[in-house]
């Protein structure tokens, strides 16, 4: 086990291809699954040209505040010929934990400079225990 509580998280990408139509703004929906002990955000990162490839930037508990933060970002692919187009990354990111599963989410979209371009946080409730 993580010292921070995490057994395990998986980050999962693929990229808009085809006739579309295509989300032109980031958006999320976050998941709670108390059955499995796993919280699954599912989410759409608008991002730069094809230099940039998406990823799992921090998967963190903090737990003086009960919440889990997921950082979702872009690296450089260090490819020289790139596509000068927007993408459209659309990835899963599925995140275990050790005991009882937090009682708040944070998920940010960060650009290459850390700023924040999305963010939202879903709060754990009986109805999403549910699920």
């Amino acid at each position: 086990m993580d010292e921070n509580g995490i057994l395990e998280w998986s980050f999962t990408r693929k990229y808009d291809v085809g006739d579309g139509p295509w989300p032109s703004d980031d958006e999320a929906a976050i998941e709670y699954d108390t059955e499995n002990d796993r919280i699954t955000v599912t989410g759409v990162s608008v991002d730069g040209d094809t230099g940039w490839e998406g990823c799992v930037r921090r998967v963190r508990y903090h737990p003086g505040e009960d919440e889990l933060h997921v950082d979702v970002g872009a690296v450089r692919t260090g490819d020289e010929l790139v596509h000068d187009v927007i993408q459209r990354i659309h990835y899963d990111v599925a995140v275990r934990v050790a005991s009882r599963l937090p009682a708040r989410t944070r998920l940010r979209h960060l650009t290459h400079v850390d700023t924040v371009q999305f963010e939202t946080t879903a709060e754990r409730t009986e109805e999403s225990d549910r699920r």
